[in-house]
């Protein structure tokens, strides 16, 4: 019986039990007040209150009591049965509501089970292909793991083949809370494969003071996206050159070590990156000024756009000072400012100082303005300040693109793109002008430090140290934060890093923050491919 029904039964009973002569004004008031009520309890939808509330309303004692005994006793009875079909009619009301309730999260969990079966087959697929590349588990444990993986899946196709019943509620939250155990699980397996993979990732030796361009180097080709952004872009290289052949054999060869690390380093030379540099500063020199015959240092700055774009990726640089003030520019590094910006070697200094083409004051926003673009690549040069910076600031007024660019988050929209934070290059703050550049890279969603020092290493800044072993030192992982993280200081003899909470001023090692300090931030576009 509908709700609509209940209604009118009740008021067909108190009519049929009325005698036009018998009822005075007062008792059809009476039930035309219970009627009402029992109106606005149906309306409210809710079985349960309306049972207790009808129960307490006592509607038969509200019939006036100036009326007929008869007539009173007759319309108690037709109350009573019409207050018996009521509440039964509401119990059932109540007992549907709740099986529908279930039904509905039992559809609810077999969708839940749908999207775990998918699940679980990835994974499966994942961790098979991951293992018979790098097979660090013993037969058994992926043999188990096979076989749970069968024993879930058959247990889904079970549970989906049967009709929807109440009786499987129970059974459906311990079936989904096994299989979500049996996904843990495989979770984990493939989690300790890529700590693998990247634990065999070749490092590159530093040879010599090219810290600035090792660091640089490990940023573009051995980050998790930015390398997949390079080997894209490899399939365009020229074969014939002799820059392209030898980065295309260190971006396909020499990304992670084979069985035997010692002849790994021997066929990567030690003057496999000299060659790079002296290759570049020979096809062209205005773009890459740094001779690698002077032996001195550098920046990394000046080469990774430049570096980019001829690899054929697009990149775009912009500088952050954001000390005691906070501007935003667009950098004087990238491509369009080759004619502006020159480059000298002071002969006194034994360095390379930054001489203006033209005047300090032509240099303007005019790239900028000229190309709104989304470039593949997309740099944050973090800075303390800058002399240069002035004649190409970004206004911070009206500009929602300032507040992305100086965010520093590992996310950020750029021109309606998503960029993700991928690599990092970074300066220590310590040990005045004995300066050293390091990266944070990505691998398989980790985060790691690489410093280029072999036990054997060249660079000045560890002159001092004892040297033990001719390999380069691994990748530390290290959950780097650019906005907020703790500080470390290079370990030579462990090859490690080691975290501190507070500094001490006199500390005689190179110390790092990649929260403080000079930064260059890289960004990936999301799902970028080569664009030049």
């Amino acid at each position: 019986m509908s709700r609509r029904s209940i209604l009118q039964y009740i008021t067909a009973l108190s009519q049929n039990s009325s005698n036009s002569s018998s009822y005075n004004s007062k008792s059809e008031n009476a039930n035309e007040k219970v009627i009402k009520k029992v109106n606005k309890l149906l309306e409210a939808d809710n079985p349960v209150p309306i049972i207790e509330k009808l129960k307490s309303i006592s509607y038969i004692n509200k019939i006036r009591t100036s009326m007929r005994d008869d007539l009173l006793l007759a319309k108690k009875e037709k109350g009573i049965v019409v207050y018996e079909l009521l509440t039964k009619r509401l119990s059932e009301i109540k007992k549907q509501m709740i099986e529908e309730e279930r039904q509905e999260e039992i559809a609810r969990y077999i969708e839940e089970l749908k999207e775990l079966k998918t699940k679980l087959k990835r994974l499966d697929k994942k961790l098979e292909k991951s293992h018979s590349k790098n097979p660090i588990y013993n037969a058994t444990i992926m043999e188990k793991n096979s076989q749970n993986t069968r024993a879930k899946l058959e247990e889904i196709d079970t549970i989906l083949a049967n009709l929807l019943d109440v009786k499987y509620l129970k059974y459906l939250k311990v079936a989904i809370y096994n299989i979500n155990l049996h996904i843990n699980f495989q979770e984990h397996l493939i989690k300790g494969l890529k700590k693998q993979v990247c634990s065999r990732i070749l490092t590159p030796k530093q040879v010599g003071p090219i810290c600035w361009f090792m660091a640089t180097f490990v940023a573009m080709f051995y980050s998790q996206r930015n390398r997949k952004v390079l080997l894209e872009a490899s399939k365009g290289w020229n074969k014939q050159d002799a820059l392209f052949t030898l980065l295309k054999h260190v971006l396909d060869d020499k990304y992670l070590m084979s069985e035997n690390e010692q002849e790994d380093y021997e066929k990567f030379s030690d003057d496999t990156f000299g060659n790079i540099l002296r290759l570049l500063y020979q096809k062209d020199a205005k773009s890459f000024p740094y001779n690698p015959e002077l032996n001195t240092g550098f920046r990394s700055e000046v080469y990774i756009c430049k570096l980019y774009n001829l690899l054929g990726v697009d990149c775009e640089m912009f500088d952050y000072i954001g000390e005691s003030i906070s501007i935003l520019a667009y950098s004087y590094h990238n491509v369009g400012y080759n004619d502006i910006m020159g480059y000298t070697y002071n002969e006194d200094k034994k360095v390379y100082d930054i001489s203006t083409i033209v005047s300090f004051n032509s240099i303007t926003d005019t790239y900028y303005t000229r190309k709104k673009s989304n470039p593949t690549i997309l740099i944050i040069r973090r800075v303390g300040r800058d002399r240069f910076i002035s004649g190409n600031i970004i206004s911070s007024y009206k500009s929602k693109m300032y507040d992305e660019l100086t965010s520093m988050r590992d996310e950020i929209i750029y021109n309606g793109n998503k960029y993700i934070l991928d690599s990092v290059l970074l300066t220590n703050y310590n040990v005045g002008n004995n300066n050293h550049v390091i990266a944070g890279i990505t691998c398989k969603g980790i985060k790691y430090v690489y410093n280029g020092w072999a036990r054997t290493s060249m660079d000045p800044a560890m002159a001092s140290q004892e040297i033990t072993r001719n390999i380069p030192c691994e990748l530390q992982q290290h959950d780097w934060n650019v906005k907020e993280g703790d500080g470390f200081c290079l370990n030579t003899k462990e090859c490690s890093l080691d975290i501190f909470k507070q500094r001490k001023p006199d500390e005689p090692r190179l110390c790092f923050n990649f929260s403080e300090g000079n930064r260059i931030l890289i960004y990936v576009r999301k799902d970028a491919k080569s664009k030049l």
